[in-house]
């Protein structure tokens, strides 16, 4: 991932996806790991926690033809 990321147009690539100022960084993924072990994390069950800078929240939206639809 290293040399990948020194090729400036695929970092640039990479940086156009996530939503944070910056790419991830080790220390990120620790956080969670953290705080999943911690106490503070005791009451969370069954889900999934994406640390990612927010590149799965973009999502394209699909563009509705409501004239095609008609009268509901």
């Amino acid at each position: 991932m290293k040399k990948m990321l020194a090729t400036p147009a695929i970092r640039a690539a990479f940086e156009k996806l996530v939503q944070t100022p910056r790419l991830g960084r080790p220390a990120d993924i620790a956080a969670a790991a953290t705080y999943l072990a911690s106490d503070e994390s005791s009451y969370v069950t069954g889900t999934q926690i994406t640390v990612d800078g927010g590149a799965l929240s973009q999502q394209n939206t699909p563009a509705l033809d409501f004239a095609a639809l008609g009268e509901l």
